[in-house]
């Protein structure tokens, strides 16, 4: 053979052999990389070995917040690290939520006294109310505090509000869509209020009413001893369950699927309240918590954190040093969760967050506001000519301010609404529908300084509506918006707003116009938010937001170590071309 042919085949030969090294090594880092669903991510050890049993929040910059039976309330950053704690004065902090506000700040009970943190963790203010049980927010921050005998609703600066004696400890609080306060207590009760403290209504149940969860359409979810109740909103009886022990921590999936514990089983219920399934673990069970892929995460006194498929199969589990109370799902998909043992948990989680559902965990949300969206979108009564709208869905999505900018590219817009995800049908093909949705949340301020935000989830860009009709309602102008007071009369762009007050944010949309992102003919898909935004750099129907994916750059998301390993398989393959061309 000649010389210089054997020695190109030699060259070629370890030139493919140093590329398969190179392709193995790579696959095998990746896998290492792409840790399984359910694998342990990083513990944090309180040191003091008792029980972590409140309800988790999760800050809108990932801070996970946790209280202890140690007296504590600990501020963990996503990696495990501790931020800091606060010690409480007189009292552990037991199986309630830990609250955060609009502002950032954190509200929690412990024993008889209410806690108001700084972000930071220094002491803002608190109340002592005797026997607390539970606590929620409104929309115009409000927070409503469950105690013995009372039901207290607080200022944000810790100044009662006003009060309603109910004679027995109330337990889980909740609020409506239309501001509507409801509790449960030891007098075998259900509660509602309005939202200035006057009497409603209430049921009787058959023994203490705890854990509420309220449903797309308004329908209230308790326990009561055995059984699940479902409540139509003016509180008259719709169905109920009977599970074979205590029923607690009603969840919703996005399907309108009613989650329960009861002993040491899982139920699964339909809408309509007919059993679908049940799952058994080897000892009583806590809360759950509904991921966005529709798994379903609970703990058990097994030692064990569940994942199960939305029918009720396995996924995974995990065993812990102790018993499991309440899960939490963050944005990125991590589980958190503690134990009997003083320890908190966080798994690596592939469901991406919470569900987009009417209530998918204790507390409904990430901060354990307790309250259901004030701005349910509707069809309006007056329609262009010939027009007949109908909106069939609707799901309220609380997002945080930086999940919302992150998830949509919406600039520095600032919601004051949830986002709101519904889909409609227009009777005639091309044509404009209008919506509104009500809301308690606008701010105190001038018309023109709000404007309404198109969101579109299968491009992850935002578009903001520039045309307000500043005379007049206008059905027929596609990405025209409004408001209306009270008494539903159009409110001019220098009319005044008052927070707290109720407003209808109206709009329009063409059926396959720019605002529509359902490119169906006759079917309209939209999530839509208002707020304030400083960003007046867009033009009129442009999107708000660009994409940016042009030339070579590393992925932030992407383990480091992996792509320093490409640069440097790269670099070393160069090595070897230039050291080959050198022969």
């Amino acid at each position: 053979m000649n010389i210089q042919v054997f020695k190109k085949n030699q060259h070629a030969i370890k030139l493919y052999s140093f590329v398969l090294a190179s392709l193995i090594i790579l696959s095998l880092s990746t896998q290492a990389y792409a840790a399984s669903d359910g694998a342990y991510k990083w513990t944090f050890d309180t040191t003091t070995g008792q029980s972590i049993l409140s309800v988790p929040a999760i800050g809108s910059d990932g801070t996970i917040y946790f209280g202890s039976i140690d007296l504590n309330l600990y501020s963990l950053n996503p990696d495990g690290s501790k931020n800091w704690n606060f010690r409480s004065l007189d009292g552990s902090i037991v199986d309630t939520p830990i609250l955060i506000g609009n502002d950032g700040v954190i509200y929690y009970g412990a024993q008889s006294e209410f806690y108001a943190l700084n972000p930071n963790g220094t002491y803002k203010w608190s109340y002592n109310a005797g026997s607390i049980g539970s606590s929620t927010i409104g929309h115009d921050g409000t927070i409503y505090l469950g105690s013995f005998p009372f039901l207290y609703a607080l200022n944000p600066d810790g100044t009662v509000k006003w009060d309603y004696t109910v004679g027995s400890t109330v337990y889980n609080l909740a609020i409506g869509s239309d501001g509507t306060i409801y509790f449960g207590s030891a007098d075998n009760k259900l509660y509602a209020l309005n939202p200035n403290g006057i009497y409603k209504w209430d049921y009787t149940a058959g023994d203490d009413v705890k854990d509420l969860a309220i449903g797309s359409d308004g329908t209230i979810y308790f326990g009561s001893a055995n059984k699940l109740y479902a409540l139509n909103p003016d509180g008259t009886y719709k169905w109920d369950y009977t599970a074979g022990s205590t029923v607690h921590h009603p969840a919703i999936g996005s399907d309108g699927t009613i989650y329960f514990g009861s002993a040491n089983k899982l139920y699964a219920l339909n809408p309509d309240g007919t059993y679908k399934w049940n799952y058994t673990t080897g000892a009583g069970i806590g809360s759950s918590t509904i991921g966005r892929d529709g798994t379903i995460y609970f703990g058990s006194a097994d030692n064990k954190l569940y994942a199960l498929n939305p029918d009720g199969t396995d996924k995974w589990d995990y065993t812990a040093g102790g018993t499991v109370y309440h899960p939490a799902i963050g944005s990125d998909g991590t589980i958190y969760f503690g134990d009997s043992n003083g320890v908190f948990y966080a798994l690596v989680g592939s469901s991406g967050g919470l569900a987009e559902s009417p209530w998918p965990k204790v507390g409904k949300n990430l901060q354990n506001t307790g309250r259901k969206t004030f701005n349910a979108v509707e069809t309006s009564a007056t329609q262009a000519p010939g027009v007949v709208a109908t909106v069939n869905a609707v799901t309220s999505n609380d997002l945080t301010n930086t999940e919302l900018n992150t998830k949509y590219s919406s600039g520095d817009f600032e919601p004051k609404s949830s986002v709101e995800l519904f889909n409609a049908k227009i009777n005639s093909n091309g044509a404009c529908g209008t919506f509104k949705f009500r809301s308690t949340a606008i701010p105190t301020g001038i018309v023109s300084d709000l404007t309404l935000m198109k969101f579109y989830n299968t491009t992850g860009k935002s578009r903001e509506y520039k045309t307000y009709a500043a005379s007049g309602p206008e059905y027929t102008i596609d990405g025209t918006w409004w408001l209306a007071d009270a008494d539903e009369k159009h409110m001019g762009p220098s009319d005044l707003t008052s927070l707290g007050s109720n407003y209808f944010v109206y709009f329009v949309i063409k059926d396959n116009g720019d605002f529509d992102e359902n490119r169906a003919l006759g079917e309209i898909t939209d999530p839509v938010a208002v707020g304030v935004s400083s960003d007046s750099s867009s033009d009129s129907g442009s999107d708000s937001s660009s994409d940016s994916s042009s030339g070579c750059v590393m992925n932030p998301k992407a383990d480091f170590s992996i792509e320093l390993l490409g640069l440097l398989i790269v670099a070393l393959g160069g090595i070897y071309l230039r050291q080959r061309r050198a022969i």
